[in-house]
């Protein structure tokens, strides 16, 4: 019966499918099951969901009218068009907005300036990178080069830092932008808003260590006799090559790694046991109970921030908030708590802007907000 939910949302059902659905949905507790569906399966970018009980209705109407052949212009009325995306583990529907007049909010939201990008070196000193089109020195000698058009900095593999003791930098990336950081033994990582990494110039001895807050996507160079460790404030990642998104935030209770190639093991500091990933595989350590689970996702979910695009699965407001925080370097102020805590599905292309997104959302639900000194707050 799922396939005809879906291809009555899409548009693509037929008259005797239509009237098949609807004899399902008079049957026991279908239709609360058909409204579940709709609420909880449905993915819409922009933060529109549409209203099951609404969706039902129309339904009943159109049945009822012996509109059949006219069924389904619910959203192309409204100049809406949908599609149906389908996944290994779910079926999901994307919608998208289309308006044809620009219609603007009343409330501008203006993000602050984003703070630049910076270094800080072994010796303290705070290098703002972000203005620095060439290269990085330390004293006379040069340790990294960067490719502003690129948003890419790459560390240099230096042969004088071998046998001395470790100097390690490190980067700060601010609310409202990403970096691409080249580590000098070819590591690749790509640091999310909000991210700092500290690590060593040039790595000695027989392991290669950094410190992580926030979130990043590393892609390992392979070195069978160093072993890459990624430690963070509550967990420890080891590695000898492979690719994998970690994310811990202060703001959270959990440490999430998601392996996308290779192998790794997953350390909670104070878990008395680690786990080992396979590709496709989420480790989540908890603080509170301080405990390791791992489990079988859809990395796609976990790293669509690489390429601008968010993609929330069953995420509460709030967690969405704090996400298009460090995305667009602004603020919001909730003072609904039942919504704060709501569940939603949700994708954000790149190309979409927050005033975008939060105009839409107002319509889609009526929720009111205001901009004040830069704070968005939601009511």
């Amino acid at each position: 019966m799922e396939d005809l939910i879906i291809k009555y949302l899409t548009n693509s059902i037929t008259d005797k499918e239509l009237h098949i659905l609807y004899n399902w949905i008079q049957e026991g507790n279908n239709k609360q099951l058909f409204k579940n569906y709709v609420k909880s399966n449905y993915q819409i970018d922009l933060l529109h969901l549409p209203d099951a009980e609404k969706t039902y209705g129309k339904i009943d109407r159109e049945i009822n009218n012996s509109k059949a052949s006219n069924v389904i212009n619910i959203y192309r009325k409204n100049k809406w068009f949908l599609y149906a995306a389908a996944s290994v583990l779910i079926i999901m529907l994307t919608t998208t907005l289309f308006i044809t007049s620009q219609d603007k909010s009343k409330n501008t939201i203006i993000p602050t300036e984003s703070a630049p990008i910076t270094i800080q070196l072994n010796n303290g000193e705070e290098i703002n990178i972000s203005s620095n089109a060439n290269s990085i020195n330390v004293g006379s000698q040069k340790v990294a080069s960067q490719d502003p058009t690129k948003n890419k900095l790459s560390y240099l593999s230096n042969s004088e830092q071998v046998g001395k003791e470790p100097e390690y930098n490190t980067i700060k990336i601010p609310y409202g932008k990403k970096y691409e950081l080249i580590l000098s033994d070819s590591t690749v990582v790509h640091l999310n808003a909000g991210a700092s990494l500290k690590f060593p110039v040039s790595f000695q001895g027989n392991k290669r260590k950094v410190i992580l807050t926030g979130e990043a996507f590393f892609d390992v160079s392979k070195d069978a006799t160093k072993p890459f460790i990624v430690e963070s404030n509550k967990i420890q990642i080891e590695v000898l090559g492979t690719k994998f998104n970690v994310s811990e935030y202060s703001s959270r209770n959990t440490s999430e790694v998601v392996l996308v190639e290779g192998s790794v093991k997953m350390n909670g500091k104070e878990a008395q046991k680690g786990q080992i990933l396979s590709p496709g595989e989420m480790g989540t350590f908890d603080q509170k109970s301080n405990t390791l689970k791992k489990e079988k996702v859809d990395t796609e979910l976990y790293t669509s921030w690489l390429y601008g695009k968010l993609i929330f699965r069953n995420k509460s407001f709030d967690e969405i908030l704090n996400s298009l925080e460090r995305k667009f370097n602004v603020e919001f102020i909730v003072k609904n708590e039942a919504l704060e805590k709501s569940e939603f599905n949700a994708t954000f292309d790149k190309d979409v802007s927050l005033d975008k997104m939060l105009f839409y959302f107002e319509q889609a639900y009526n929720i009111k907000y205001t901009v004040k000194n830069n704070k968005i707050i939601i009511k």
